[in-house]
């Protein structure tokens, strides 16, 4: 087998493996060089190559690829992928979910564990999908809507239905799941611990029929999953449903609490399930969430909008607010410890007597049935790594917020719609953590006085208050225009680190608060979102971004800013110079990836660049032109960048910072005091609409302003002449959409920005 690999401009973000693709033993691994092995004539074996930035290797950077030969025999080509992609060489069909074994209703064996079937409905309703009945040995059964892509593991995550020893056989497994026609499942059928290695795992497949119910959503009794007309009843008549009632149960946290460590990635920072990155002390218990009403919770079909949040890390929508995890220490306060998103809720297990029919493809949870977060499970826990010894309180929410299911129907009662555990958190010698249960603490009560109640203090301390952190403007959302004060505070020195506006709770303000409120503000600022949960201060270990000096031009009075980033694009940043006064600033990205204008105070030393609009640069490998600092005076004999205060990647992560290169002495004969000099900004950008040319110049300056098309023609051309700061408007009404340059002339000096024009 031969693995030739043709890396893009960042080889060290691609690795690859090659296993057998039954035990998953590692052949061999490595990294972007590829290589030739040896490997079994008919042995399964599996190759995955991995990008770790998430974008593959064919495109924009070096115009990666890959191919892998076997015998002499191309078998895997590409490079278009996102964070991996795997092929399978000399397997059966079942092996992998890209190829598997049809079947239609019927009984089946797997010979071994972990094999992999393709299922199309022949029509819309509840089935059932079951290892009972001769199996002895203790088995699963994982059902997936998709194979493209899809992350998965021995847990329930990525799959729409999934049962291990719930389903009502002992060790067996059975899904009782609500099926539609027009979607392929992809069945998953294996043991534990390779239990089931004689005879196989002998299995079936069942149709139990269509959902009967009430189709008319007027009525009280209304079943979205039904297709077959069943009896409807008006609002208040006495065979009404009673509402559902969810509650969470106590016991199944206390059982299963654990102290573990985890090593964080960027997917577990960016699901808020911790609060930093590196080696991490966590709690891990199960959740367990019934629903011991009359009346179903139904959640729906997962779709963009406030009530979902689709996860690009493991490919999977999150159901917003449905389940929190607090922890909160003997003086009432709450001490961050990640945040909880329901990533699917679905029927787990029908204890009570309910039928199961709920999945991840159309949450809910039926009335008698129950939804379970196990212990092993990615973010099912708490982070304590920063937690100081004490006693503490844990609170497991579910709908704390006492939304409505997606059919309005509010639960009969949310006095259980919380459990509390009481916990002594101790550390040995090495900081080791553990913990022991308080079974006697006193019943959690909000800042109301009511036991298990949902009131909470606002950022200000008033309870049930109004106030939102980063709410700059007090108009009761978190908006771009709150972001543009964070940065125009910071610029005219008046930013003050206070409840209310300290969104990374490290007790200063910088563009990263700024760039905190403006991604919850992009978000639509979605109620219990861990995005819009704060504090939030993620300093990424693994990015690194230098800001240097590259060039400076006494003639024309300025210095130029070069960025190298090679791990993530950046969102904003904020650094202050040292030896010049400031007169403009010029964005030297290009606008159509990057399109701000960098933010300054005129005679100041502080810049800040931020796109309002989630912009990010492209990531760079070497020094890479930033922005040009035109200055209207020299303070010192020596230019230099003096403090960088944050840079802001894509993922919202602080990043760490370095001051490259080398400052610039000053010519003793000094700086040309008689060239023009001038500061040009011009906003929105993009706009669809008027531009504003801001120009600020030292002293009283003849200009000249000329707009050209893509094509170089002129459309648009005036003069003037003034001082100081100037606004002047740019009409292109009537113009075609497009990129166009506006170029500020006067003397020897000219500066050129370009305008992407939206059209009207």
């Amino acid at each position: 087998m031969v693995i030739a690999i043709t890396p893009d401009d960042y080889p060290n973000e691609t690795t690859w493996t090659l296993t057998y693709a039954q035990s998953g033993a590692i052949i061999a691994q490595g990294t972007s060089s590829g290589g030739t092995f040896c490997v079994p004539n008919n042995a399964c074996i599996k190759f995955t190559i991995y990008d770790s930035y998430d974008d593959g290797i064919c495109c924009g950077y070096g115009q990666g690829h890959y191919s892998v030969t076997l015998g002499g025999q191309l078998v895997a080509q590409g490079g278009s992928f996102g964070s991996s992609e795997s092929t399978y060489f000399n397997c059966p069909p079942g092996y992998s979910c890209s190829n598997p074994i049809d079947v239609t209703l019927g009984t089946y064996n797997a010979p071994v564990g972990n094999l992999w079937y393709e299922f199309k409905p022949d029509s819309i309703g509840t089935y059932a999908i079951t290892t009972c009945g001769t199996n002895t040995c203790n088995t699963k059964i994982w059902v997936y809507d998709n194979c493209l892509g899809l992350t998965y593991d021995d847990s329930n995550i990525g799959t729409v239905f999934y049962d291990d020893n719930n389903g009502g056989c002992n060790l067996q497994a059975v899904v009782t799941a609500y099926m539609d026609s027009a979607i392929t499942y992809y069945i998953r059928i294996g043991d534990v611990g390779g239990s089931c290695a004689t005879g196989g795992i002998n299995w079936e497949i069942e149709y139990l029929g269509p959902v009967v119910g009430c189709m008319d959503p007027n009525s009280c009794n209304y079943n979205p999953l039904a297709t077959v007309a069943g009896p409807c009843y008006a609002y208040g008549s006495p065979q009404c449903p009673q509402a559902p009632d969810l509650m969470v149960v106590q016991q199944a946290i206390v059982s299963s609490m654990d102290v573990d460590q985890i090593t964080v990635d960027d997917c577990y920072v960016q699901e808020g399930c911790v609060t930093g990155f590196g080696l991490r002390d966590i709690i891990r218990f199960t959740t367990h969430i019934k629903n011991i009403g009359e009346d179903d919770y139904f959640i729906g079909v997962p779709q963009a909008g406030t009530q979902f949040v689709f996860d690009p890390c493991h490919g999977h929508w999150h159901y917003v607010g449905y389940a929190q995890y607090v922890l909160i220490n003997q003086q009432g306060t709450e001490i961050p410890v990640g945040f909880k998103n329901g990533f699917c809720v679905l029927d787990l297990e029908c204890s009570d007597g309910g039928t199961a029919q709920y999945g991840c493809g159309n949450m809910g949870i039926t009335a008698g049935c129950g939804d379970i977060y196990g212990s092993g499970l990615a973010c099912q826990w708490i982070d304590i790594t920063d937690v100081d010894t004490g006693q503490y309180m844990l609170l497991v929410r579910v709908n704390w917020d006492h939304s409505p299911d997606a059919l309005g129907r509010q639960e009969s009662d949310y006095t259980n719609n919380q459990a509390q555990v009481c916990i002594r958190l101790t550390r040995d010698g090495n900081g080791i953590p553990s913990f022991t249960i308080d079974n006697d603490c006193p019943t959690f009560v909000d800042c109301m006085g009511v036991e298990f109640g949902n009131a909470e203090t606002d950022c200000n301390g008033t309870c049930n208050g109004t106030a939102i952190k980063g709410d700059l403007d007090a108009d009761g959302e978190r908006e771009s225009e709150d972001a543009q004060l964070y940065v125009a505070e910071i610029l005219d020195g008046t930013a003050s680190a206070l409840p209310c506006t300290d969104l990374s709770g490290n007790g200063t303000i910088t563009v990263y608060d700024a760039a905190l409120d403006n991604k919850c503000a992009l978000l639509g600022n979605p109620d219990n979102n861990n995005e819009c949960s704060f504090p939030q201060n993620f300093i990424n270990p693994d990015d690194t971004v230098t800001l240097s000096l590259i060039d400076v031009n006494f003639d024309l009075n300025y210095v130029e800013v070069a960025m190298k980033n090679p791990a993530h694009k950046v969102n904003a940043y904020q650094f202050t110079m040292h030896g010049i006064k400031i007169l403009g600033v010029q964005n030297m990205v290009d606008p159509l990836v990057y399109p701000i204008n960098p933010e300054y105070t005129t005679g100041g030393t502080e810049v800040v660049g931020i796109s309002y609009q989630g912009y990010v640069t492209e990531k760079y490998l070497t020094p890479t032109p930033l922005c040009r600092i035109y200055f209207s005076e020299v303070t010192d004999t020596v230019i230099c960048i003096d403090k960088i205060t944050d840079v802001v990647n894509e993922l919202y992560q602080r990043t760490n910072t370095v001051i490259g290169g080398n400052c610039y002495q000053v010519p003793t004969v000094g700086v040309n005091e008689d060239l023009f000099s001038v500061g040009v900004k011009v906003f929105p950008n993009p706009s669809d609409g008027i531009f504003n040319l801001q120009l600020t110049t030292a002293k009283t300056t003849d200009y000249k302003v000329v707009v050209n098309d893509m094509m170089g023609k002129q459309v648009r051309s005036f003069a003037g002449n003034g001082k100081g700061e100037q606004i002047l408007p740019i009409d292109l009404s009537g113009m075609p959409a497009g990129v166009y340059s506006v170029t500020v002339t006067s003397g020897k000096v000219q500066n050129t920005q370009r305008l992407v024009f939206m059209g009207n």
